[in-house]
């Protein structure tokens, strides 16, 4: 698991510049920080709730003895945008711990 956090983090590092290239390195605000974060989150929570519709049609093939692989492709599918979207949110969090402005906390 901490090699996993550790890539997590890079990912999140990686997130963190190319938004810096759009929107610049810094919030103006934290009022603008909570703002983002709240939006990245829940659009986070939307793909969470792909996977759970995911999940749920794989084990209903399961219960089915029907063939699963699509239905796991599916899963994973979703995991990976929702894991990319929190990955969102830690860096849109990084770039808040920056300050705001200025470079000013």
């Amino acid at each position: 698991m901490d090699r996993l956090i550790k890539d997590v983090t890079n990912a999140m590092y990686a997130e963190y510049d190319r938004a810096k290239a759009i929107h610049g390195p810094s919030h103006a605000s934290a009022h603008e920080a909570y703002a983002v974060m709240l939006e990245e989150r829940q659009e986070a929570d939307v793909e969470a709730v792909n996977v759970k519709i995911a999940l749920d049609y794989f084990w209903n093939a399961t219960k089915k003895n029907e063939d699963t692989i699509e239905y796991a492709q599916n899963v994973m599918g979703a995991a990976l945008v929702a894991a990319a979207e929190y990955i969102q949110v830690a860096a849109m969090a990084y770039k808040a711990t920056i300050g705001y402005g200025e470079g000013k906390a």
